[in-house]
């Protein structure tokens, strides 16, 4: 990731991402003392703001109708949301997933999980769309005039500065259960990955400056070499860690205009994470994530 030059920016653009998730479990919800499946429901995506970054739905064929607003309950595989159950797991990448290896209450290993339907029925919520950066997204290719070399920078805006921009945070809804320890919430053990089909990823972290104070989990033996990639870490009050201003994150990635990016998401519970402990299970989340993109001066 780079971070933001100090430049002024021609052109900005805006797409907003809302999830809503509820993890539902009857027990544990830990790295685990007991196997119980926590569940994902009501996972949306809402992409909207001015200007002219929008987003589509991925058919199966390419693009379907960019819009402002993607809602996932509507859109192509809505239907696996509804059964899909988040055990807790582990990864190296946000792109290669890992299940525990019990003996006894204590973690000693991991093992690839290979089976895809077992991944997204089970572990990890899955979904691919479209960016794109044009004045008129849905223009047929042979419509467009092309401006050669214009780029964009695309980042995720920190706290909310007014209606239009909300900026980006992942909260506990006011509809979760009650948690067993007050105030403990899957928010502080959640982690969402977006993937583009150049291999480029990135990870983002939540509430890295909070934490869970139940202590009821089982024993890790792997988190040395599990769950210690690079993440954007944003605080529960909105800001990222590692940000020129306080507010916006680093750069995470660069676009050209007119050109349809395919961008992979995927939701889970990072075991590894002292925050996944018994007290989140019930819990709700709900999350918006705005991107914001600046254009790349050629003067440069």
């Amino acid at each position: 990731m780079k971070k933001k030059k100090n430049r002024p920016k021609v052109r900005e653009m805006v797409v907003t991402i809302c999830v809503l998730l509820a993890v539902l479990s009857t027990a544990t919800y830990a790295w685990f003392q007991h196997s119980r499946n926590p569940k994902v429901m009501n996972l949306s995506l809402l992409a909207g703001g001015p200007g002219v970054l929008q987003i589509a739905d991925d058919t199966g064929r390419g693009p379907g109708v960019y819009s402002d607003e993607l809602d996932l309950s509507t859109a192509v595989g809505s239907s696996a949301m509804e059964s899909m159950v988040l055990n807790p797991v582990t990864t190296k990448n946000g792109t290669l997933f890992y299940s525990p290896v019990y003996s006894g209450n204590t973690v000693v290993n991991v093992k690839a999980i290979t089976d895809e339907t077992q991944l997204h029925t089970k572990y990890v919520y899955e979904k691919t769309f479209y960016i794109k950066a044009a004045q008129n997204p849905n223009l047929e290719e042979d419509s467009i005039i092309k401006t050669e070399g214009k780029l964009y920078d695309i980042f995720l805006v920190g706290p909310a500065t007014s209606l239009e921009h909300k900026g980006t945070h992942v909260y506990q809804s006011p509809d979760a259960e009650e948690s067993t320890v007050v105030g403990d919430t899957a928010v502080n053990a959640l982690r969402i990955s977006f993937e583009l089909e150049d291999g480029t990823v990135f990870i983002y972290e939540p509430n890295t400056n909070v934490s869970n104070r139940d202590t009821n989990r089982a024993e890790d033996r792997v988190k040395n070499d599990y769950g210690n990639y690079t993440t954007i870490k944003q605080t529960k009050e909105g800001e990222f860690i590692e940000s020129d201003n306080g507010k916006d994150s680093p750069i995470l990635f660069t676009i050209a205009e007119d050109v349809d990016v395919k961008v992979t998401m995927r939701v889970w519970i990072e075991g590894t994470d002292l925050d996944c402990t018994d007290s989140i299970a019930l819990d709700q989340i709900a999350a918006m994530f705005e991107f914001m993109s600046a254009e790349v001066d050629s003067k440069e």
